[in-house]
């Protein structure tokens, strides 16, 4: 369960172990209504260190766990609210997939939907 470690370190604005935790081959992708957006790893750790130059409250719903021979996928919905609980931004569908066994996992591939409004 390595994704409960980078969900806490991302939780916690932890670049540090974030990057650590991140693979040098991961694909990012970020689809908005209008655009689809691909980082790699140095473009990923930027946008991250980017949302991190203020201070949030981030919230991670795990939807569902899978397992592919030695991946392990997770679905979940992220917000993020400032100090006074409100939502910075529409909530963000989330596919993470990591690879490796839970000593030595790392994340390979995120892909996001991002300004989703529940119905």
């Amino acid at each position: 369960m390595a994704y409960i470690k980078f969900l806490a370190a991302w939780k916690n604005q932890d670049i540090c172990d974030l990057k650590k935790m991140l693979s040098q081959d991961i694909e990012v992708r970020i689809s908005y209504s209008d655009k689809q957006i691909v980082l790699d790893y140095p473009r990923t750790v930027k946008l991250l260190e980017k949302r991190f130059e203020i201070q949030q409250d981030w919230h991670f719903d795990i939807i569902q766990q899978y397992t592919r021979e030695d991946e392990n996928i997770i679905v979940t919905n992220i917000t993020r609210e400032d100090s006074n609980a409100r939502l910075l931004e529409p909530l963000f569908l989330s596919i993470f997939t990591f690879k490796g066994d839970s000593n030595n996992s790392q994340l390979i591939r995120l892909h996001i939907e991002a300004e989703l409004n529940p119905i």
